[in-house]
Order: structure tokens, then sequence, then C-alpha cells
């Protein structure tokens, strides 16, 4: 076994089921179900196969060195020599894990690390420290230092909500390697003082806390951030601070600004965070309260404030503050880290995400903010937030190379370059990988968007309605006739977005075949394709539209469709009309007016092939995303007429970039 605190660094133990929990809890990987699936398979005609199904269920592809377990969140893979198991591979997003036979180690990326990252120290000490912020709020704080180094030391910051303890082995790393590893609770959080509000101090206390670390006899001045989700967010607030110190961050599925991502997202109040919201309800992570069956019944809680007192027994008070700031006000702009950011500021920065991250339009934030950074890598993957976890999301399976080995190798990289000012040829110059769904291959770029693409424009238009999927409306290269298309949408019959609450996942890719039969949407399909489309970056649709109620939402859905007429969806955006000049102030539609509405959709790479189609949705509800709209800016519920115009006038469309 492995002890971090010892010189010896490895103890021999008996593998009983209690140490194997401990492995399955912190790990992910099942060592004794393995090695008896070992035993079970080793030299067997099962691994002649292309495909096999093991007798548990599992599923297995034959991939170029052995075999990828299909349909599962953390894969057990089976990597292979010479016919010989010699390995297990569970991959994850900030620690992939291996089980290699003794003496096989070159045959994996363990190779890679002890050629880049060999060295390993033992820990000396764990101390907790309470630094004060500049308000005197106390924020817990546990620093864990190398047993040997020379000086001073480099430092990896770690800021967190949910419980300083829980995961270190994922940091811990890299104190066997040369720093200094401080990890924070935020403020509010497990053995934090003050008030906690989700994005509210981070800028500030991101600030106060580099400072402290620079201060202290052990550091050298140079401090790089990691984490992901709010991990990653806390590193884009500290760089708003432009303080001088942070030399480095590894941004990993990030979340945003309040209106762009969460909880607001397009001015729309998102239930589908309510799960994280419940789980963070505490002063300390609770992480059962995320798995329940009666979502459907706490989502239709009415009104929305008294969710949690019903569904928890107790109030949320941040939530509370959530739904009272409905304007982009002082208070969400406190935690905007990117209209805080200073236009000259630079920190290199590698960041990491997914086309099916459910905090995708904070990655599109970091990228915008990070476009004229001189020092930067990006990935970005098939994946969802739960990253580098699987080949297979509902209705798209993705190749062998889906899941990389080195996504935790790479940001160890990231800080020797930019900490230690070691260059290793690892880390090549290509500032953008990422994967093309539909193709499923890896490409790389030097910058976003990618320049080998062109801007195209589909025209909206109808011959004589386009609601649902039996309509026909289509997507013209050019633009069509003036005329519009309309449906009514009833807000005690909302139209469902596709995924598992408990799953604290809401960007799944699900199949829309059938909710794309409603009236109460509108569908626009392009021909089907003489030849594949690729289609990479960011998706902006422009609408010209009209109601006969104060405000209602738009959801669209850019979707695959196949022959069958399966309707895979791969971005999504949500709007609420009222926002139609800003955040900052909510404005009524009048009846009769026309307004141009810009959504804009979480950004993904898709080969379209041959013979399918492009398909945009247009709709007013997404229950289980958003709250059902009642249109009336009160609690009275209206049916509501909405209208989209299109033609020379009025040239309603869906702005794409195509790869040449």
């Amino acid at each position: 076994m492995f002890n971090p605190f010892s010189k010896d660094f490895y103890t021999k133990k008996i593998l009983d089921e209690d140490e194997n929990k401990k492995f399955k809890e912190n790990f992910r990987i099942d060592i004794l179900s393995f090695l008896e699936k070992y035993k079970n398979l080793s030299y067997t005609s099962y691994l002649q196969k292309n495909e096999f199904t093991y007798k548990n269920g599992d599923i297995y592809s034959k991939t170029k060195n052995g075999f990828a377990e299909r349909n599962k969140i953390h894969p057990h893979n089976i990597i292979m020599h010479e016919n010989e198991i010699i390995a297990c591979w569970i991959p994850a997003r900030s620690s992939n894990v291996f089980l290699v036979k003794d003496g096989f180690e070159s045959y994996t990326i363990l190779d890679k690390w002890k050629k880049y990252a060999p060295q390993l120290q033992a820990i000396s000490h764990k101390k907790n420290y309470r630094i004060p912020m500049r308000d005197g709020i106390k924020l817990s704080t546990d620093v864990y230092l190398p047993l040997e180094y020379n000086d001073t030391l480099p430092t990896v910051l770690v800021r967190t909500p949910y419980d300083k303890t829980i995961k270190i082995h994922e940091f811990i790393k890299y104190v066997h390697r040369g720093y200094a590893v401080v990890i924070q609770d935020v403020r509010g959080r497990s053995e934090s003082d003050g008030e906690w509000i989700p994005l509210h101090h981070e800028v500030e206390d991101g600030d106060d806390t580099l400072n402290w670390i620079a201060s202290q006899k052990w550091s050298n001045k140079k401090i790089g951030m990691i984490g992901g989700s709010y991990l990653g967010y806390v590193q884009w607030a500290a760089g708003a601070s432009a303080n001088p110190y942070l030399k480095a961050i590894v941004s990993e599925v990030t979340a945003g600004s309040a209106f762009i991502d969460m909880p607001r997202r397009g001015g729309c109040l998102i239930s589908g965070m309510l799960a994280w919201a419940f789980i963070v309800s505490k002063k300390n992570l609770d992480a059962s309260l995320l798995a329940r069956d009666d979502w459907d019944e706490v989502l239709a809680v009415r009104p929305i404030e008294d969710i949690p007192k019903k569904a928890l027994g107790y109030d949320i008070p941040f939530f509370n503050k959530w739904i009272n700031h409905d304007v982009e006000d002082a208070f969400w702009q406190k935690g905007d880290w990117q209209k805080r950011w200073k236009s000259s500021h630079q920190i290199p920065s590698l960041i990491i995400s997914g086309w099916f991250d459910d905090n995708s339009m904070g990655t599109t934030q970091a990228l915008e903010v990070s476009k004229n950074f001189k020092d930067k890598k990006i990935i970005l993957g098939p994946w969802l937030h739960n990253s580098n976890s699987s080949y297979d999301l509902n209705d798209l399976h993705f190749a062998q190379n889906a899941l990389k080995d080195d996504l935790d190798l790479i940001p160890l990289l990231w800080f020797e370059k930019y900490l230690k000012g070691n260059n290793l040829s690892y880390l090549n110059d290509d500032v953008i990988e990422y994967y093309t769904t539909g193709s499923n291959e890896w490409k790389k770029a030097n910058s976003w968007p990618i320049p080998n693409s062109i801007e195209k424009k589909y025209y909206l238009y109808s011959i004589s309605n386009a609601k649902s999927s039996n309509g026909d409306g289509i997507l013209l290269d050019e633009i069509p006739e003036s005329g519009y298309d309309f449906y009514k949408y009833n807000p005690d019959n909302p139209a469902t977005h596709l995924i598992d609450m408990s799953n604290n996942e809401v960007s799944f890719p699900a199949n829309y075949k059938n909710q794309e039969l409603r009236d109460d949407y509108l569908c626009y399909t392009t021909p089907v394709l003489k030849e594949d489309a690729i289609v990479t970056g960011d998706i902006e649709l422009t609408l010209y539209f009209e109601s006969d109620c104060i405000e209602s939402d738009l959801i669209i859905r850019i979707c695959d469709v196949d022959e069958n007429g399966n309707s895979i969806k791969l971005a999504d955006g949500v709007f609420n009309t009222k926002y139609k000049n800003g955040y900052d102030k909510k404005e009524n539609m009048i009846k009769g007016n026309i307004y141009p509405i810009i959504i804009r959709s979480t950004k993904f790479s898709h080969c379209f092939k041959k013979g399918n189609r492009i398909r945009l949705s247009i709709t007013s509800s997404a229950l289980n995303l958003i709250f059902p709209n009642y249109n009336s800016g009160t609690n009275e519920k209206k049916i509501v007429t909405n209208k989209v115009h299109y033609g020379k006038i009025y040239p309603s469309n869906l702005k794409v970039r195509i790869e040449k």
C-alpha cells in the first residue's frame, strides 16, 4: 500500500474487502473484481474476439492494445501485450488509475510518468492555518510540504467548496514532485468562517490567499492553481484580481459567470443546478442529497423559493439570493471574472473541457478571456462535466481514442514549465487539441475559432409551417421570401429536457426524436447532406421574434438527424426575452413588435455524415433544465403564441463554422 508520508512509500498489506472498498471510493477501481476477471479471461477465446460480453454483463470492444469497457462511467479497460492481460486502466479527468502487472509498466503511460516526472518525495507534514481575509473572515487552509527541499518551493493552490480533506490524492502527487500544496475551504464551507454565497467572494479571497502564500518562508512566490468546476471558477476569479504571484492555472470544466453559465444562463433560472445547490446547502458537503426519485415533484413546487424547505426541510440562504437578484446587478457583478478581467493581464492557462460539459459556457468565457494570451493550451474532448470518463453517451458512441491516459500528466508538466522553468518535450506546441465526434478523431489547431473553417449562415424558412419535425421547416443557404412560423406554449404542459437530475449532468447528448413531434416545437432542417459537413465552434442564432405576452423563454437545440429520424442533440442555448437589451435590466415585450434576439449555444465539433441532416429546433420550455416560464411576469400562467419571422426584412439565421 502507498503511504505518502513515508520515505519508503510502499508497504505490503493483504487486500481484503475493506481495503478494496477504499480503493473504489478514492480511486474508482475495483481491484478484486478486476483480478477475478483477469483470472477468468486470461488465455481464453474471449480475447480473440472484436467484442464480447463478460458474464456479469460488462461489454468490451477490441482496441489496438486491449479492450475498452463500453457503456460505463469510469470503465475498467484491459491493456494487453502479446495476448496477455498486463494492466487495467480507469480513465478520469484528474487522476487516471492503472493497475499494472509487475514488469510491464513501460507498456502504459506510467513509462511517461517515470521519464518526465520521476522525483518522488515523502511529505513532511500537513499543517492547518486559518488565513485572514481583508474583511477579517478566516479561511481554513491545509499546507503540505515535501520532506526535503532546498530553500523555497513553487506552490499548487486548490480552493474548494467540497471539503479540503476529500480526494486529496488528486493533488498530493504534486508534493511528491517538489511542490508545496495548499488546499483551502472557500468562505462559508466546511471549516472556513463566513457566509457561503457561491461565486460572490472568490476574486478578493483568491487574491488574499495568493498574497498569504507568497509571504511564507517556504514559498518562492510562484503559484499555480488547479481544479475543475467550481475549483476552476475560483482560478479565473483569482486571475481577475491580477495578482502578480499567480503564474499558471489549470482550468478544468470551469464554471462561468451567472448569466452566461449558472445559475441564470441566458436570464433563465436553471432548475438543473438544484442538484448541486442541494449537496452544498449545508456547511459540509452532503452528496446523499443528490440521488432522489422525486425530482419531478421537487421541481414542481411553487413558489420556487419554497423548494428547499419542502424538499430538504430547511431554507438555502444563497438560493434565496439567487432568486431575489434577477438582473445582473452589483451582487452578480462582484463574481463576474470575465467582466472584471484586466485586458492586459495574462496567465499561462491550460484549459480542459468537454463538448457536453454542463458548464460549457464557462469554458467559452475562458476561451474569450485567453484569446490573446501568449501561453495557453486547450483540450476539448467528447466529454461530460465528469470528463474523460466514458466512451458512450446515450446514442453517441466514440472510438477508443476518445479518452486520454495523460490528462493528469499534462497539468503536472504545465506546472513544471511555468512554475519551475522545465520545458519538457512532452508538451507539444499545438495550442488546441479537439475531438470531432461523428468522425471520432483528435485534431489540432493554433487558435479558436479554428482557422481552417469558414462562417456559414443557414436561413430559416418554411413552405407552410415548421411546427414539429412533421412540418416543413428548412434551413436554406440563401435568404428566402418573407414569412413567419408560430407555436403556442402552455406552461402547464412544458417540453422536457432529457436528463436524469440525480446524475448532476444537464448536457447529455440525448435523442429528441419524440420531443420534436410536439406542436410547441419549430423544427428547421437542412436537406439531406450530399457530403460530410464538419461543424466546429460556437453556434449563434439570430431570431426575429414576436409574442403576444410580455416575456417568454427560448430554448434552441442543434441536432444530428439520421435516416431513421433519430435527432441527437449536440448543443443547446437558452434565453429569456426580457433581457433582450442586456442582463442588467428587464424589458417587457409589446404585442405586435418584432424583436431581434441573439442566442449563443454551447460549442461542439461534429461531423454530420453524408445522408444525415442538420436540425435547429426552437421551443419555449425545457423541464429539468429551466423552470417553466409563466409568460406573465407574475404567478399567473398564460398560454403564449410566439412567432419567428424570416425573410429579407427579418433574416432569421443560424450561424455556424464549417471546417474546410
